[in-house]
């Protein structure tokens, strides 16, 4: 089993070495058919190029068998021949349309034989430079070596720029929502736009009214220079009539201050004598109605006017209804009205530095030898009975 792998890997190296050698034949002709199609020199060239060929074949080979032997263990092998044999039947195909070529180029290969025999001197000298460029090229193998260490770097670099690549594409994803927000921003300066091209038309219109009314204000102003002349004369006549007017005003407003000045002191003394009729005809009123409560009640005719006093209270009582309280550190000074009506005696319209929240007073009134007394549940003396002093 072991052998007939090996006699086929053996037949498989030796078609590809083949199909190379065909390849590089090839070569070699179609350059000496197309030197020697374009002149002697060309001719010469291409066998040095056929010459050329065939020593990069042989080169082909040796570096074939030096792969071969080089390869490593036979699964490689077997692996690789797997690989090229799709290249080898492409070889072949290549190959056989080139065998069709080759009929065609014999006549002009016999033509160039003569001339090969002068280009073989130069083949050498290409043989030597074949030499040193291949010695040249030992520093690139070694250089290719390294390749695999540069693979592994970059790999290194493809899976940082992978993620650089996922970290772009989340900023695209945001900028592709802001560029959302910026055109409904767009389409709202667009409505913008709009209202303001309305806005903008409206301006004209009434730029345009502006203008119009501009042409008939300067018509009128022609027409109002015109009139000047006449309007300064009658301002010169005006002026002198204002003089006048001005004149009067002065002594008007003189007499007027002292009729206002009189006014106001009429106004004054009306009004004082106004609150002396209303306070003497209340009182008068007040007067009227204890007269006619003492004509009704006989035994209860009221308090006569005097100064009373009673449990720290000064009360004195004037015949025109008002009253006067003090003494008191309840009440203080108190001054109102006082009144009977029904055997009730009444204090009304408190005034003073005193208590007046207790105002008014009404109680029961009972007359006494020396004084009276007061009772009742809204009478808030205490004691209730005042004596005339």
């Amino acid at each position: 089993m072991a052998d007939n792998t090996q006699d086929e890997t053996k037949k498989d190296n030796s078609a590809m070495m083949v199909i190379g050698l065909g390849a590089a034949a090839l070569v070699g002709w179609l350059g000496l058919a197309y030197f020697w199609n374009d002149s002697n020199s060309t001719s010469r060239q291409a066998a040095q190029q056929a010459e050329m060929s065939t020593l990069q074949s042989t080169r082909l080979q040796t570096q074939l068998d030096e792969q071969i032997s080089l390869s490593g263990e036979r699964e490689a092998l077997t692996a690789e021949i797997e690989t090229l044999r799709p290249e080898r039947d492409e070889l072949a195909a290549a190959r056989d349309e080139v065998a069709s070529e080759v009929d065609a180029l014999t006549a002009e290969r016999d033509s160039l034989s003569e001339e090969s025999a002068a280009l073989t001197a130069d083949a050498e000298t290409a043989q030597g430079e074949i030499d040193r460029l291949t010695a040249d090229a030992e520093p690139l193998r070694a250089e290719i070596a390294g390749f695999d260490e540069t693979l592994a770097a970059i790999q290194s670099d493809i899976a940082d720029a992978s993620d650089e690549l996922a970290e772009i594409g989340a900023r695209t994803q945001d900028a592709r929502e802001a560029e959302a927000e910026l055109q409904e921003a767009l389409a709202a300066l667009t409505e913008d736009t709009a209202t303001m091209s309305e806005d903008v038309a409206e301006a004209e219109a009434r730029l345009q009214e502006a203008r119009t009314e501009e042409a008939d204000l300067r018509e009128s102003a022609t027409a109002l220079r015109e009139e000047v002349p006449q309007l300064e004369e009658r301002k010169t006549s005006l002026t002198s009539e204002v003089s006048d007017l001005e004149t009067r005003q002065v002594a008007l407003s003189e007499d007027v201050d002292s009729a206002t000045a009189q006014v106001a002191d009429l106004r004054e003394l009306s009004a004082m004598l106004a609150d002396e009729v209303a306070t003497r005809s209340e009182r008068l009123a007040k007067i009227e109605n204890t007269i006619a409560s003492g004509a009704a009640s006989p035994a209860s005719t009221g308090p006569t006017a005097g100064a009373y006093s009673g449990g720290g209270f000064t009360l004195e009582l004037s015949e025109d209804g008002r009253f006067a309280l003090e003494g008191n550190d309840r009440f203080g000074a108190v001054e109102g009205d006082w009144s009977m009506k029904d055997g009730q005696l009444a204090f009304e319209n408190a005034k003073g530095s005193g208590a007046t929240g207790p105002f008014p007073i009404t109680c029961d009134f009972a007359s006494g030898d020396d004084g009276f007394s007061l009772t009742g549940d809204d009478c808030k003396f205490q004691p209730t009975e005042f004596t005339l002093n």
